[in-house]
């Protein structure tokens, strides 16, 4: 039994690193930042709010071993550590940090929640829009202290150019993440068996 869910959980980890490196292909390039509008983001959303803090942690890690092997899965169909080396390489770096900390924020609150169904899903969502925040600021964090040190700027001309021009787009797609996502979650049955952890 347990070989089996050993090889259910692998089979999501890559299934949701091949949605991450599909997603991340969808990017908007601004004039004004070397950091593009990116839906890899929202592929990092679905698997921590998809995925248990294990899994959702290792599919993000696997997305960037890949891309960090030369496979064409980062933004514009680009690869290897040269990338990852370059000045948006902290936002990326961030992304398995961003997973495991969505995928907690759900997992801690469903293992201990009881009483009203309906109550508990509303609770819910306001854990995952929080789960979410703390995890885009903490990829902001990173992101912009790797943006500015790279690129020789300060942090506050770093979250400039590289955060508050996106901070609109990232609330939209956590409202697509809420609102579409969550809701298949339990569906999917991927995240809550407690043999999954």
């Amino acid at each position: 039994m347990n070989k089996k869910l050993d090889i259910r959980g692998m089979c999501f980890i890559g299934i949701f690193a091949a949605v991450t490196a599909i997603l991340a292909q969808i990017i908007i390039p601004l004039p004004f930042t070397p950091v593009p509008v990116s839906f890899g983001i929202l592929a990092v959303y679905i698997t921590g709010i998809l995925l248990n803090p294990k899994y959702a942690l290792l599919s993000q890690v696997i997305y960037l071993l890949l891309g960090m092997a030369g496979a064409p899965v980062f933004g514009g169909f680009r690869g290897g550590f040269s990338v990852l080396a370059g000045p948006t390489g902290g936002y990326l770096i961030a992304c398995p940090i961003m997973a495991f900390i969505i995928s907690y924020f759900i997992y801690s609150y469903e293992k201990k929640g009881k009483g009203n169904t309906q109550k508990l899903f509303y609770k819910k969502i306001i854990r995952t829009l929080l789960g979410l925040i703390i995890a885009q600021l903490v990829c902001y964090i990173i992101g912009t202290i790797w943006l500015s040190i790279l690129s020789n700027i300060s942090f506050v001309q770093g979250l400039i150019v590289a955060v508050y021009p996106f901070i609109i787009a990232d609330l939209i797609k956590m409202v697509i993440a809420i609102f579409f996502i969550l809701p298949i979650r339990k569906r999917l049955n991927i995240f809550v068996s407690e043999n999954t952890r």
